[in-house]
């Protein structure tokens, strides 16, 4: 393996590892105030506030691991991106916000930006090298048996 391949294949594990960690910490995060997120999503207008919460934290915390890992990759990283949209957009749209809150709407905002960047990334490029289920170069580059 040369030195730019493993750089490359590094630096796409811990891309893996930042995003995947941000979406499992904020599942757990949803979980010890499920109460107040719960209402607080209520309050937008959000229907079945308690079920879209248990699936965001389900899906968050298995795509998370998921993306982490490298196992499932594209469908998890997909999943993340598609649940993330109306997070971004219904829960930390700033523009609806008072006053006082359109600051930190926005910050919000913007990072999910970010985030949703990153799962599109991540989505259409693949996991890198280092991931479950990678074999390694010599047995990928078999050649194929002729008849």
């Amino acid at each position: 393996m040369e030195e730019g391949d493993f750089v490359g294949k590094l630096g796409a594990l811990l891309g893996r590892f930042l995003i995947g960690i941000v979406y499992i910490a904020s599942g757990t995060g949803l979980v010890g105030s499920f109460h107040g997120v719960t209402a607080m999503m209520a309050g937008k207008g959000i229907p079945a506030p308690m079920l879209a919460l248990c699936v965001t934290i389900a899906v968050w915390l298995v795509g998370g691991t998921c993306v982490i890992l490298g196992w499932q990759f594209r469908l998890a990283a997909s999943a993340l991106f598609v649940l993330s949209v109306p997070v971004v957009v219904g829960i930390h749209w700033p523009w609806s916000a008072g006053a006082n809150a359109f600051r930190d709407e926005l910050n919000h905002f913007l990072q999910g930006l970010a985030m949703l960047g990153g799962l599109a990334y991540l989505a259409a490029f693949g996991p890198g090298g280092f991931y479950i289920g990678h074999t390694s170069t010599l047995t990928a580059a078999r050649p194929e048996k002729t008849r």
